[in-house]
């Protein structure tokens, strides 16, 4: 006798998130996500973007949430690359 599974509930299943990861345009590293300020058609700033959580313990800096600071303080961890050297956030899932 077969057994019937119950389909899985949506808490149960891989949590989607709802913010798209930022990519280094460098070195492909990815340390930080976007917020819901995020508008691809503006320019980046700082409130647009937020660490990754599993990244918050190593003594990092966070990006200041200053909407009114341009994107030239966003810069990789790893390489020290800008984030947005043309204006323009890379960003993946």
């Amino acid at each position: 006798m077969a057994v019937k599974r119950k389909p899985r509930q949506q808490s149960q299943q891989r949590s989607l998130s709802l913010f798209l990861r930022i990519l280094c345009p460098l070195c492909g590293a990815c340390h930080f996500e976007t917020t819901e300020k995020y508008d691809a058609d503006k320019m980046p700033h700082p409130g647009m973007i937020k660490m990754l959580a599993k990244y918050k313990g190593y003594g990092w800096p966070e990006p200041p949430q200053d909407d009114s600071a341009g994107y030239g303080c966003l810069e990789c961890l790893d390489c020290g690359n800008a984030l947005a050297p043309n204006g323009k956030l890379k960003v993946g899932k």
